[in-house]
């Protein structure tokens, strides 16, 4: 039995590897090389730019986080004009999310994919150094997204089924760039007026990006034809998994908005005084020495 399951998984990926076309191997192979080099040279260069006495268990999260912003650069790039292009292409709205990949997202997808193989073996090889330094939750959610992500996305291109919702979701990629470099600021301890303008523009772009267009999403699910789509399929429980795994991204732009919302109020709301600062003799001999 597990013989058998392991093999039709094979099958499955061999035939969408089939299916991938020559412009996609191209970003693939360049990203992979691209953030593997990155995370070579940051072994040399980061040393002279840890926080003091940085812990060794999160040494490889900052290495990959370097790694992270080429893709946060180049998969946008390319998705941002192809998915537009997708919608330009697509007349019926009914229809979009059958709609093929252009050479755009095929470009795109390379990078992503790239990104995480990449970041995903780095996280699997140095696991415990990983789990410390994320937290469980985070880093089993991160290994989750990863491996989905390899498998489902390449197949949805193979199939030509929720392209305009991968295509969505590698153009904001883009909030990654202010995400990653804010991350690094946060490290260093740097605050101050910096760490406030990097603070803004992220939850600006990331309140464009992904929080303002959840009610077109709702629009586009509405309007589709969904027995037209179903009846196109030729696996109808992958298929059906697929589409339904595109709620999943939404739902953690929502869950991670909530956190950056709290981060805000808890920025701006004004701290209750400590024990010490309440004590009636602290008050007095505050109120002695200034007036000294």
């Amino acid at each position: 039995m597990y013989t058998l399951g392991a093999g039709r998984v094979g099958w499955l990926l061999a035939s969408i590897a089939m299916t991938l076309v020559p412009e996609f191997w191209q970003t693939f192979r360049f990203g992979c090389f691209a953030e593997v080099g990155i995370v070579v040279m940051s072994h040399f260069i980061s040393p002279r730019l840890y926080p003091l006495a940085y812990p060794d268990h999160k040494k490889w999260l900052w290495h990959t986080t370097a790694a992270a912003v080429f893709p946060a650069f180049a998969v946008p790039y390319y998705a941002i004009p192809g998915t537009r292009l997708l919608w330009e292409e697509k007349a019926s709205l009914a229809s979009v999310v059958s709609a093929p990949p252009n050479l755009w997202l095929w470009q795109a997808l390379g990078f992503a994919i790239a990104h995480f193989c990449v970041d995903g073996i780095i996280m699997a090889g140095k696991r415990e150094m990983f789990v410390r330094a994320m937290r469980r939750p985070l880093y089993l959610q991160m290994m989750a997204h990863h491996v989905l992500s390899v498998v489902l996305w390449p197949y949805a291109f193979s199939v030509s089924a929720c392209v305009v919702a991968v295509g969505y979701f590698m153009a904001t990629e883009v909030t990654n760039i202010f995400l990653n470099t804010r991350w690094f600021l946060a490290e260093r301890n740097v605050g101050g007026a910096l760490m406030a303008i990097y603070g803004a523009i992220f939850f600006l772009v990331y309140t464009v990006g992904r929080i303002l267009t959840i009610p077109f999403a709702v629009w586009v699910v509405i309007s589709t034809n969904w027995t037209a789509y179903a009846a196109a399929r030729t696996r109808p429980v992958l298929d059906t998994f697929l589409t339904l795994t595109c709620v999943i991204p939404f739902a953690l732009n929502i869950f991670w908005y909530s956190l950056i919302l709290k981060g805000l109020v808890k920025m701006f709301k004004p701290k209750p005084p400590t024990k010490k600062e309440m004590d009636p003799i602290c008050i007095e001999e505050s109120r002695n020495s200034d007036s000294n």
